[in-house]
């Protein structure tokens, strides 16, 4: 190797040190006028950096929404539907004149709002919820609670339709249809088990057009939604929903060797309870299927 070629080595070299020194220094530069300019004030409480100065205003980096910007939605989780569905259950509480030791027997199940017609407010249940009761009352996820009338039921089907009355603000669910609900269909149960209320489970649809047997031998003629969704006392009457928030059916009763729920959980599907509603209250916004598919918009 010549010396004209090492010379021209080492000339090399030292270029490329002396391009790294000054990258160096110059982010040295910035970040010290950076401190002169705007001086960290030290963490506040929440938590985010600041930068002020008297004569600049104050730069605060809020990191918890840009992580919210950046991830709107969180993979795997149902909360946006749980957000729209949980506000139209309501938890139902009956009372029935018992014996003479017992003067009233108490029950508690759940109920779905489906309408809304101007002050009245119409609940969806099961018969069995509210049963001979004389004292109904639902109570919203809200914590608001109010006095219900009892317009019909029917223990052949087993639904019941309740009725309050309120000036205030109330959602009621969509109702979609569950004639396209199909095995493997995730879905969520909500209602109120063992009165804990605004319970919410997830599961899939196990099978449709179930018929059962109760425990009394009568074969139900209804054509059952099965689902694994945990499903206990107290979810009676209350909400499935699909992963659009649409209701597909009326939670009802499981099959359980302990009284647990072991994931054989029975809904009424909302085509079944749409016909009956329309029979009862008449045409309504029911009356429009509306529904869509699993993780389709209508």
């Amino acid at each position: 190797m010549g010396v004209k070629s090492v010379v021209s080595r080492l000339v090399s070299c030292q270029g490329v040190q002396l391009a790294h020194l000054a990258l160096t220094l110059g982010l040295v530069a910035v970040t010290a006028t950076m401190f002169v300019l705007f001086p960290r004030s030290g963490p506040s409480p929440d938590g985010a950096v600041r930068f002020s100065s008297s004569s600049a205003p104050v730069y605060r980096i809020d990191y918890p929404t840009l992580l919210a910007d950046a991830h709107p939605i969180v993979p795997g989780s149902f909360r946006f539907v749980a957000r729209d569905v949980l506000p139209v259950v309501a938890e139902v509480h009956a009372l029935t004149p018992g014996s003479h030791r017992d003067p009233t027997r108490r029950s508690v199940g759940s109920g779905v709002l489906v309408y809304r017609d101007e002050s009245v407010v119409y609940v969806l249940t099961n018969n069995h919820v509210v049963g001979d009761a004389t004292v109904i009352r639902s109570k919203l996820t809200d914590g608001r609670e109010f006095a219900s009338e009892l317009v019909w039921k029917d223990p052949v089907s087993d639904l019941a339709i309740l009725s309050f009355e309120t000036e205030d603000t109330v959602p009621v669910a969509v109702l979609g249809t569950s004639s396209v609900l199909e095995p493997g269909d995730w879905i969520l149960a909500i209602g109120s088990p063992l009165g804990l209320n605004s319970t919410l489970t997830a599961g899939i649809v196990s099978a449709v057009g179930r018929h059962v047997t109760r425990r009394d031998g009568n074969m139900v003629s209804i054509d059952f939604i099965q689902t694994d969704a945990a499903i206990n006392r107290g979810n009676s009457g209350g909400a499935l929903v699909n992963m659009n928030g649409e209701l597909v059916g009326i939670n009802t009763w499981m099959a359980s060797p302990n009284g647990g729920s072991v994931g054989l959980g029975f809904a009424i599907p909302i085509d079944t309870a749409r016909a009956i509603i329309e029979g009862v209250l008449g045409p309504g916004p029911w009356s429009d299927v509306k529904g869509s598919k699993p993780n389709e918009r209508a």
